[in-house]
C-alpha cells in the first residue's frame, strides 16, 4: 500500500514539475486576437523623457502590431521596477485602449499586470527610436544607436 501511494505521489509531483516547466518555457504570442484594421492609432510615450507621440498611418500601425504579434516571447520574472523605455497604447476607432504594453529594452516587454516577457524587440525598438528622434531631436542621444 505504501509503495502504491509513493508511486501516485511521485507521478503527481513529476506532472506538476512538467506542467510548470512547460508553462514557463512555452512561447507567448501577444495581441493574437487583435487585427491591424481594429487599431486606428498607437499612442507612444517615452519613459525616459516623458514625451508622447502617436502613430496613425496604417503602414506604421501594422508594422508595430505585426512585429509584436510575430515575436515569440518567453515568460520572465515579475517586474520589480516601474520604469519603462516606451509605453505603447493601442487605440481603436473610438479611442478606447485595446491593449497596453511597455518596452523595457531590446529584449524585455512588460505587461500591464507586471509580468516580463523576453523576446527579440530590436526592429521595433529601432523603429520607435527613429520616430522619436524625428519628432524630438535629442542632442544628447545615446551613442549606441546609429541614427
Amino acid at each position: 500500500m505504501k509503495k502504491k501511494n509513493l508511486i501516485i505521489l511521485s507521478v503527481i509531483l513529476l506532472s506538476a514539475v512538467f506542467l510548470f516547466a512547460f508553462w514557463k518555457l512555452a512561447p507567448v504570442h501577444l495581441l493574437k486576437d487583435v487585427e491591424a484594421g481594429e487599431i486606428s492609432e498607437v499612442k507612444i510615450k517615452n519613459g525616459i523623457n516623458q514625451k508622447e507621440f502617436s502613430v496613425t498611418s496604417k503602414e506604421e500601425v501594422s508594422f508595430i502590431l505585426e512585429n509584436l504579434k510575430n515575436t515569440s516571447f518567453k515568460r520572465g520574472p515579475k517586474a520589480l521596477e516601474n520604469e519603462f523605455w516606451y509605453e505603447l497604447i493601442f487605440l481603436n476607432d473610438s479611442s478606447k485602449a485595446v491593449a497596453t504594453v511597455q518596452i523595457q529594452n531590446h529584449s524585455f516587454l512588460r505587461l500591464p499586470e507586471g509580468r516580463f516577457l523576453k523576446g527579440d524587440l530590436n526592429s521595433l525598438a529601432d523603429f520607435l527610436e527613429k520616430r522619436g528622434l524625428e519628432l524630438f531631436h535629442d542632442y544628447n542621444k545615446d551613442t549606441d544607436f546609429p541614427y
